[in-house]
């Protein structure tokens, strides 16, 4: 939802499958919500972490996507997602370690990668 007329372009298509879409801005995520092509809503971490589980829940969100910088704070946010029956990811993870170690941890947690070559091996 980053360029101006992404909803409406979704709207008009014929589409076939669904999408999920991830912003930072939840304003432009609470319309997503309601569109049929848009299968799951993900509000994205612009500062602090800690509120954003609350503000997915009050808006209904399918979950919510936390920078990787905040790394010691995930697991925190990660078990209150899981307890509210929120799904989460965390981006941009490209260290193969740490996204070993991560899923470990959290099996339930989604990874976004610039490089999926790397961590798919």
């Amino acid at each position: 939802l980053k360029q101006s007329g992404t909803r409406q372009l979704l709207h008009r298509q014929n589409i076939k499958r669904s999408y999920a879409v991830a912003s930072f801005h939840i304003n432009n995520l609470i319309p997503a919500n309601n569109e049929q092509a848009v299968s799951e809503t993900f509000v994205l971490q612009k500062y602090h972490p800690i509120g954003l589980l609350n503000k997915c829940q009050a808006n209904n969100f399918t979950g919510l996507g936390v920078n990787k910088n905040w790394l010691l704070v995930v697991p925190f946010i990660y078990s209150k997602a899981q307890k509210k029956g929120k799904k989460m990811f965390i981006y941009t993870l490209n260290s193969v370690w740490l996204a070993k170690i991560v899923s470990k941890l959290m099996p339930e947690l989604y990874i976004c990668t610039d490089r999926p070559d790397k961590l798919l091996r």
